[in-house]
């Protein structure tokens, strides 16, 4: 389990029904992994690879305990955050990019 220092992204994923989750991550790596586990998860990976860009995304910002700590106070409501960093896309063939805001 990484410690707290090691953390540099909070990414929130959504997928087309409105649905969300909020993660931390140590890199951006891990950040397109999540996002291929959340479509997966969620059941619209598979849609994805069958119907193009009908899939999960995602927008990033960076990590900051007090960051962290709103996140997780506003979990079920939304994301506090006025403006990405990035946002974290699915592509047509199942490959997922960050694209910088």
């Amino acid at each position: 389990m990484p410690k707290a220092t090691d953390y540099r992204w909070i990414a929130y994923f959504t997928d087309p029904l409105g649905g969300f989750t909020v993660e931390r991550h140590t890199s951006q790596e891990s950040v397109k992994a999540a996002l291929i586990a959340y479509g997966r998860a969620t059941g619209f990976y598979q849609d994805l690879q069958t119907n193009g860009n009908y899939g999960p995304t995602g927008t990033i910002y960076p990590y900051t305990e007090q960051g962290w700590e709103s996140a997780v106070e506003f979990k079920t409501s939304g994301c506090p955050f006025d403006y990405p960093y990035a946002e974290v896309l699915s592509g047509p063939r199942g490959g997922v990019r960050i694209v910088s805001c």
